[in-house]
């Protein structure tokens, strides 16, 4: 499922791994929740001289490694340990995913050059947002249905195991 989104990504951006103008002169990238890696396997290999770091909480990443990249473990809403600053960090397909969004994105600025760039997929919520077709409605829909005059509403919230993140997590269902 992670590498479909990110084949779709490829074809929304017409071919493109990513939006950020800077992309083709980034020497430090940090990919925060890489999943499977392919959008770090796929940008390490396009920018050979780019020194790429993917990060994520679960072990699936492909074994196999373009030499400008290596994968790491770790929690990206830990305080981040990295010395050397980025000069882009990307994120995308992590909504849901964050409990503390303004702390991550300022852990990001900290990480960042001066002049560097962060992009992540809230263009995807604001886009749907736009269109009238938000991704985050969801939230909403008990008061909408007890707007429209259902009783005793019941929300039942439940993960989705979809792809092979679950059987490494350790979450039981």
């Amino acid at each position: 499922m992670l590498d479909l989104t990110h084949d779709l990504w490829r074809l929304t951006l017409h071919g493109s791994l990513a939006k950020c103008p800077q992309k083709d002169k980034a020497n430090r990238v940090l990919d925060l929740g890489t999943g499977t890696g392919i959008w770090a396997i796929e940008f390490a290999d396009e920018h050979a001289d780019a020194e790429l770091i993917g990060v994520d909480r679960m072990p699936i990443q492909s074994s196999w490694l373009p030499p400008n990249l290596s994968f790491e473990i770790d929690n990206v809403e830990d305080t981040w340990t990295w010395a050397k600053p980025f000069d882009y960090i990307f994120c995308r397909a992590m909504i849901g995913s964050i409990e503390n969004w303004p702390r991550l994105i300022k852990q990001a600025f900290k990480h960042l050059e001066p002049g560097g760039w962060l992009e992540w997929s809230q263009l995807i919520v604001e886009a749907t947002d736009r269109t009238g077709r938000s991704v985050t409605v969801a939230p909403n829909f008990k008061k909408m249905m007890e707007d429209a005059g259902f009783e005793e509403v019941e929300e039942t919230q439940v993960k989705l195991p979809i792809n092979s993140w679950a059987k490494t997590s350790g979450t039981k269902y």
